[in-house]
């Protein structure tokens, strides 16, 4: 970690850790404050703490994401927005900054490499959406969120000044990163730049399959078949095959028409009225060769369809 005490304009020069930045005094006065610049294997980190009018422009790196959050500014416009307490921005590779502060400034600020970010949000189950991360984004986000945002740069920044010898410590220095990554992500999320993992989905496949049962539930007959199960659970074939795979030990295909078979059985046992036939209950439940019906009910159940009306007709 390393710490530059800031007397006048001079000093930010480079106000973020790694980038040339240019910056010009507004006001009458001395700018006074301090920067810190801290590594994280492959994330750096810069907190700036400054009094002073004053506009800073330049480019934050040509090859990683800048992440800003500001923790408190009285007065801040960045690219010609205002912004607040609990605001952040996201820039892209490349990216020419230029901001207006006033007052009291405070921030953190991270760079970061696409793929980091990309693979820790995978992680945890999102996927960041198509050239989210090419363009500039400033939030505009509802209070609460602003709150909630701004609490947790504001803990981050106490967890770095109570643990000034943290990069002596590799788990400390790993949790603080960890809380940078969790903050950039929830950000994103909170833009709808991240949309849900498949893969996180295919891995909490019980979630899954408590979807797919609910929608079994509500659905019937000739509905019930491979293409529209994996169209509401919005799967490819090949992860609906693995969650069936994993919880079922079957095939998608095959637990549909086991499931299919026991709904007629079932309908077939329950019945009581002299119309209930074993062709209408079977073209019911999407069963319309009843040849092939007949013999997958038989070799399921070790009895023909008709023996088990014949059973509960006779009570």
């Amino acid at each position: 970690m390393i710490t530059r005490d800031v007397h006048g304009i001079e000093d930010l020069e480079e106000a973020v850790a790694g980038a040339a930045t240019d910056p010009v005094q507004l006001g009458r006065g001395k700018i006074k404050g301090r920067l810190v610049f801290s590594t994280f294997d492959d994330l750096v980190l810069t907190r700036g703490q400054y009094t002073g009018d004053l506009t800073i422009s330049g480019t934050f790196s040509d090859d990683k994401i800048a992440f800003g959050a500001l923790i408190d500014s009285p007065n801040a416009l960045v690219c010609g927005q205002p912004i607040a307490p609990g605001d952040f921005g996201l820039f892209p590779p490349g990216f020419d900054h230029f901001a207006v502060y006033r007052g009291a400034t405070d921030y953190l600020l991270f760079k970061v490499a696409p793929g980091v970010l990309e693979t820790f949000a995978e992680e945890a189950g999102w996927h960041i959406k198509a050239d989210a991360l090419s363009e500039l984004k400033l939030s505009n986000l509802p209070e609460i969120w602003k709150r909630y945002l701004g609490r947790r740069a504001r803990e981050i920044a106490t967890r770095l000044d109570a643990h000034p010898e943290f990069e002596a410590h590799p788990a400390i220095a790993q949790d603080i990163r960890r809380e940078l990554l969790q903050l950039a992500v929830e950000s994103l999320r909170t833009l709808d730049l991240l949309e849900p993992s498949e893969d996180h989905r295919v891995n909490n496949s019980q979630a899954v399959m408590n979807e797919a049962e609910s929608w079994l539930r509500k659905t019937q007959g000739d509905a019930i078949n491979l293409e529209n199960l994996r169209e509401h659970l919005d799967l490819s074939r090949r992860q609906l095959y693995r969650v069936f795979e994993t919880n079922m030990g079957v095939p998608p295909a095959q637990f549909l028409k086991n499931y299919r078979l026991s709904q007629v059985r079932r309908a077939l046992s329950d019945a009581t009225s002299p119309t209930v036939s074993v062709t209408n209950v079977a073209m019911n439940w999407g069963f319309w060769d009843l040849g092939h019906f007949a013999r997958d009910y038989r070799a399921m159940f070790r009895e023909l369809p008709s023996a088990t009306l014949t059973r509960a007709r006779q009570g």
